[in-house]
């Protein structure tokens, strides 16, 4: 048996209706379903006396006078209103649509892959996938594909994606995701998204009229809904653009950028320059090698100096859990020396937590045990998950962490994850309804220390980038993308393929330093590769040499001259490297054109190349400044957008360069 609720977008969002173009492509009806077992079809809600209330705000935005789009959100309350349970329910679906026939070419569908840590090239993280999705009646004569460069997916059944079946939001894919199609002659598409940190799928149906029906949810297990109880699903989040691949990637980012990340900016600017020890030093800090981490840091022109795991007795990871507890012989006068050392080299101070897990042995495992939700494996790994659908246990976090932040004025804060919640919360709840109440409980928690410390700012972290979605996106500042953080190439890859979809605050990469090694290893590739986004230093900074520190300095200044552009327009004049042998670029500009930087990664190949410029201002000259060989020279917008600018190899696999208009 399927409830569900079907609306109107054209009636209830008016806003909409004004151009009708931008829906053409839309059939015009969404619906919410909620999918039972045992029986099939579908009942009106009002039978079952459910009620199914939908809250929607409309958020109008446009960034070029070529690109058109209109955004809602909407937030979805299930109420049962009867006298009795209703029960055996198998997903929750608060987004369901249909989308029309397209012309030939199908219905092209574009979605990333997760924040995995990888040593191939190129990687599966952050990976883009385009698949083109063709109704079964298809019957081009020129064969599938013929209409355009793309290798279409012919699976009458559609497509299916998900988080994979560990919970945690982008261990497979990203929760987000577009299709786009021709209708008319002209380019229409839509943005899907869930707001939603646990774990989630997207279904692509074909129906016999070849309409496309989109459905996206959470899946539950004979989950009930008790008499007099609302339950809130997840927020969605639907654009709808008349405009090409380009413009609409770009059009998200601006919403997302605007609408749905945090907006704090008090503490340090976005993206950040910071620091963080435990990628290379692990747990064997203590004081004196943090304040020589610190002395470096402060040279570069660092702003974050982040004390990551190992801080607290017992260490990572069997003392996550004693947060109280300082690890004395580490530092024998806890870590106020250490946060005013850093605060008097002009830097403000972070600290690593894991507060979702707790370990068997620690302080907080002792004194709470009923807090603590253990999983099948907990006998083996003594691993639990802290239950924070319970009010006391985020209470508990807001006043733990708000101590710290006070005593140490913390300005930054790594917020870690290192476990798939889903094994643990079927052990107390096999239907996993208290998930709902989980991550209510956790944005609760980021928002209450975020309104008490207003300067202060969050990372999202979770064995990397396995938990990075809009849900998310709301309460933290940015996430860590990845733990791969040694090889420049595969890190480059996965930054610049997260701002498809991502704005580049919220992309944070690391570049880890192997200990002791100086200056081995290291080059001007590295901070490159990392500068599409936030940019992290991790493990032993401290022994490279004047000319290597002076060299990164000098980087670091470019990168705060050119990073606000990270948050505006992408493009990518060369296709996804596909190996070590492929070029990449990527090109930011500002959204008036009059500022660009491109990052040029060559590969093997020796050949140079021409890179042709996209979305210049007409009738203008450009001064192209080379930073990577410090050379300067001016170019019109018409030779920079229809023969492009030579760049060389020069035996290098990192070159940066900035256009800025004449005046």
């Amino acid at each position: 048996m399927c409830i569900r609720k079907t609306f109107n977008i054209r009636d209830e969002l008016p806003h909409l209706a004004k151009d009708s173009n931008i829906l053409k492509g839309f059939s015009g009806e969404a619906a919410i379903n909620v999918v039972q077992s045992a029986q099939k079809g579908c009942v009106a809600p009002s039978e079952l006396g459910m009620q199914t209330l939908v809250e929607s705000q409309i958020v109008g935005i446009g960034r070029t006078n070529q690109a058109k789009a209109e955004f809602i959100s909407i937030e979805t309350i299930l109420s049962n209103d009867t006298q009795v349970s209703i029960s055996g329910i198998n997903s929750l679906e608060p987004v369901h649509f249909l989308l029309e026939p397209g012309e030939n070419e199908g219905w092209s569908f574009h979605y990333l892959n997760g924040g995995t840590t990888d040593w191939f090239f190129p990687p599966y993280a952050f990976k883009p996938h385009e698949e083109v999705l063709l109704p079964p009646n298809y019957t081009d004569s020129a064969g599938p594909g013929a209409s355009g460069p793309y290798i279409p997916t012919l699976n009458p059944d559609g497509i299916r994606i998900s988080s994979g079946p560990g919970g945690r939001s982008s261990n497979e894919f990203l929760p987000m995701w577009t299709l786009n199609n021709r209708i008319g002659g002209e380019y229409y598409g839509v943005f899907l998204a869930l707001e939603w940190t646990g774990s989630w799928y997207l279904n692509s149906l074909w129906h016999s009229d070849n309409r496309l029906n989109l459905q996206a949810g959470v899946e539950v297990h004979d989950m009930t809904i008790y008499s007099g109880e609302k339950l809130t699903l997840p927020k969605v989040h639907i654009g709808f653009f008349n405009t090409n691949t380009e413009d609409m990637f770009n059009l998200i980012r601006a919403y997302i950028n605007d609408h749905i990340c945090k907006s704090r900016q008090t503490g340090p600017t976005l993206p950040s320059i910071s620091y963080s020890h435990w990628d290379g030093i692990w747990n064997g800090l203590d004081y004196d090698l943090m304040c020589k981490q610190a002395d470096r840091m402060a040279e570069l022109g660092g702003e974050v100096f982040s004390v990551d795991a190992g801080w607290f007795e017992k260490g990572f990871q069997e003392g996550i859990g004693n947060w109280d507890l300082v690890d004395t012989e580490k530092f024998p006068d806890g870590l106020e020396p250490l946060a005013d050392y850093i605060k008097s080299l002009g830097m403000d101070m972070g600290m690593w937590f894991e507060p979702e897990r707790v370990v068997a042995g620690t302080a907080l495992a002792e004194s709470h045990p009923e807090w603590l939700i253990p999983s099948p494996d907990t006998k083996s790994t003594g691993y639990y998950l802290l239950n924070l659908s319970l009010t006391e246990v985020q209470d508990y976090l807001i006043k733990m962490l708000s101590s710290w932040i006070s005593k140490l004025d913390l300005r930054w804060t790594r917020w870690d994850f290192n476990i798939d919640p889903v094994p643990y919360l079927q052990s107390v709840d096999p239907s996993l309804k208290i998930q709902f109440d989980y991550y209510q409980g956790l944005y609760r928690v980021m928002d209450t220390l975020a309104a008490r410390h207003p300067d202060w700012l969050l990372e999202s972290c979770s064995s990397g980038g396995l938990r990075i979605d809009l849900g998310l996106a709301r309460h933290v500042d940015t996430f860590s993308i990845s733990d791969q953080m040694t090889n420049h190439k595969i890190c480059g890859y996965m930054q610049a393929r997260g701002n498809q979809f991502l704005p580049g605050r919220l992309l944070n990469g690391g570049m880890a330093v192997v200990t002791g090694n100086g200056d081995s290893g290291i080059s001007e590739d590295d901070i490159l590769s990392r500068m599409m986004g936030g940019l992290s230093f991790e493990g032993d900074i401290s022994g490279w040499s004047a000319e290597l520190t002076s060299a990164f300095a000098r980087w670091i200044k470019i990168f705060k001259s050119v990073r606000h552009l990270l948050d505006q327009n992408v493009f990518y004049p060369l296709p996804v490297p596909q190996n070590t042998t492929n070029w990449d670029a990527i090109q930011f500009s500002s959204y008036d054109s009059s500022h660009v930087v491109v990052f040029v990664f060559p590969g093997r190949e020796s050949e140079d190349k021409n890179l042709i410029l996209k979305q210049l201002v007409d009738n203008s000259d450009y001064r192209l400044v080379d930073h990577s060989n410090k050379e300067s020279r001016v170019i019109s917008s018409k030779v920079l957008t229809k023969e492009g600018f030579n760049v060389g190899a020069k035996g290098r696999t990192g070159l940066l360069y900035e256009f800025k208009k004449c005046e």
